[in-house]
């Protein structure tokens, strides 16, 4: 759903100028974002995160999840592979999007205990969106 909603954030972004973006950026999101329109900023999103920025392989894996990108092809298997890359070293975004993954079953078996395991890393990595969605899981449970 994170991605769902930072896809969502992100196209109303650009629809409206960079100035409604509120929270400042880091590169790898700067080029996720300009991926949009330009295909240069894809190639070096995608360099980044060849080159092993769990950041930016976080975004590529959002990418390819979204097909936000001009040109970029959905697919859920390749974003499973930059999301696990990311999520490896660490990163909560990346161990949340897994979560997502799990959770709903895109490109994978829906498993809530594979959803909880990610999930359960994301928030102990301070993501907010992780304690809530494991409150969804709490509550589908029951």
């Amino acid at each position: 759903m994170k991605a769902l909603f930072r896809a969502v954030a992100v196209a109303a972004a650009m629809a409206t100028g960079p100035s409604a973006l509120a929270v400042p950026h880091n590169h790898a999101e700067r080029l996720f974002l300009a991926s949009a329109k330009s295909r240069h900023a894809l190639i070096k999103l995608e360099a980044a995160a060849r080159s092993g920025n769990a950041a930016a392989e976080d975004w590529l894996g959002l990418d390819y999840q979204s097909a936000y990108s001009k040109g970029l092809s959905k697919s859920y298997q390749i974003a499973l592979k930059w999301f696990e890359k990311a999520a490896k070293k660490g990163d909560a975004n990346a161990e949340f999007n897994l979560g997502q993954m799990y959770q709903v079953g895109a490109g994978v078996p829906r498993n809530f205990a594979k959803a909880r395991h990610w999930y359960r890393l994301a928030a102990a990595g301070g993501s907010t969106e992780a304690k809530y969605s494991l409150n969804v899981l709490a509550e589908l449970a029951r």
